[in-house]
């Protein structure tokens, strides 16, 4: 036994199975599962880090996994403040706030509600521009022609009671408080914006790598070729080849950008036409893809197409039916 990824041999820390997708977006019939290739070390490793990040810090976790029934909504996990995923207002007298997502157990639902803040009212404007508490700019930096605070409605609350609000502008030199603002938020206001970070892209590069090992086998994916992406998932070292990216274009080419899409996850291995690089397209929900080189310079000569769709409406997993055309044989 070897490790894909570590490359360890020691046999008795091969335990656990390595799912090529995270359970955690699915348990699927038939499901694609490592034995004896990826560590013990390595697993855990990835639980800990990756996947949580992938289920927990991205539209596809945090939204999609309660939306199509992945996870129930009393399950609700999310970073909070520490998220890479931001969720402001859109429109309304609270456009530009910020807020987050929870689990309500009232309603039994996810509620958006305010992440506690003080918005500045911008001169000529009833607008407001806000901050939240922990980020409030310092007094020394004021700038009065932007802002308009020695009014009324000079500052608006939300999130937070009157006193918390005055405490943290009084720390950063202000001294003026007006009205809370007292308008709710509604369904619908709200608009997610987020970054994908670098371990959000191992764990989906994982994926890929675990995929092409379940294809290919592990003597295929052991070679010095694959040296690089494997560095790159378990230890987050620079790649040597192109850098991973993300698109809005659906893997399978019979899908539009926009509309009805197949509902479920879609991993795809292909040997670029008339090339020696292997890549690996994956998308979750079938919503954005992530595209990765996994070697620019294959040293075997088998061709490589194949993918799949794990289907999210009965749990089965479909192998696609992928021919080259002539002009794009090897």
């Amino acid at each position: 036994m070897k490790c894909i990824y570590c490359l360890q041999k020691d046999n008795s820390k091969f335990k656990n199975r390595e799912h090529v997708l995270p359970q955690s977006f699915g348990k699927f019939r038939n499901n694609l599962v490592l034995n004896g290739i990826v560590c013990d070390d390595c697993n855990e490793f990835f639980g800990k880090n990756l996947e949580v990040a992938l289920a927990r810090d991205t539209y596809e976790g945090s939204v999609a996994r309660y939306k199509f029934g992945i996870k129930p909504v009393k399950e609700f996990k999310f970073f909070g403040k520490n998220s890479q995923i931001i969720t402001k207002i859109e429109d309304g007298a609270l456009k530009g706030a910020y807020a987050y997502r929870e689990y309500d157990k009232n309603s039994g639902k996810i509620v958006i509600k305010p992440v506690p803040q003080v918005g500045f009212l911008k001169s000529g404007t009833e607008e407001y521009d806000f901050f939240p508490l922990d980020k409030i700019p310092s007094a020394k930096f004021f700038d009065n022609k932007r802002y308009c605070i020695g009014t009324e409605k000079g500052f608006a609350v939300l999130g937070c009671d009157q006193e918390s609000a005055n405490k943290a502008l009084q720390d950063k030199g202000y001294f003026l408080m007006g009205e809370a603002a007292r308008e709710s938020i509604t369904p619908g206001q709200s608009r997610m914006f987020g970054r994908i970070d670098q371990t959000i892209m191992r764990a989906v590069a994982k994926i890929g790598f675990n995929y092409l090992a379940s294809q290919e086998g592990p003597d295929f994916v052991l070679r010095s070729d694959f040296d690089s992406i494997r560095k790159y998932i378990r230890y987050g070292e620079s790649l040597s080849h192109s850098e991973p990216f993300i698109s809005k274009e659906a893997i399978t080419p019979d899908e539009k950008i926009d509309g009805y899409r197949r509902l479920g996850h879609v991993i795809l291995i292909n040997r670029m036409p008339n090339s020696s690089a292997i890549y690996a397209f994956v998308s979750l929900f079938n919503l954005a893809t992530y595209s990765f080189c996994l070697t620019e310079n294959i040293s075997d000569s088998r061709d490589v197409i194949v993918g799949h769709l794990f289907r999210i409406s009965d749990g089965e997993i479909e192998k696609f039916n992928l021919r080259r055309s002539r002009g794009d044989e090897q």
